[in-house]
């Protein structure tokens, strides 16, 4: 499992705003309700629980009319001290792997 940098919370009524919310919407997302909170992950994915695996994804796939909703009208962008602590994770396991290999 792949992971997650960043997420931010949304009231699911701001997410329904998106045009084409009823044709990615992945039936589970059906059933939650306007005031119910969902988490958009720093990959796009839309998710009812960040800490749960990829199965939790309430659409269909990502796309670009979706990216372009997310930074648009809802503001969602990924701090640059989330990428930064990120990307430093990144090189120091990189770093203890070829540590371990030499």
């Amino acid at each position: 499992m792949e992971a997650i940098r960043y997420c931010k919370a949304y009231y699911l009524r701001d997410i329904r705003k998106f045009n084409h919310w009823a044709d990615l919407c992945e039936q589970m997302g059906e059933n939650l309700q306007d005031d119910d909170i969902v988490y958009v992950r720093d990959d796009f994915r839309l998710v009812r629980n960040p800490t749960l695996p990829d199965a939790d994804h309430l659409l269909r796939s990502v796309t670009p009319e979706w990216q372009q909703f997310c930074q648009q009208v809802l503001q969602f962008s990924v701090p640059k001290e989330s990428l930064t602590i990120a990307e430093g994770n990144a090189v120091t396991e990189r770093d203890a792997l070829h540590q371990g290999n030499g």
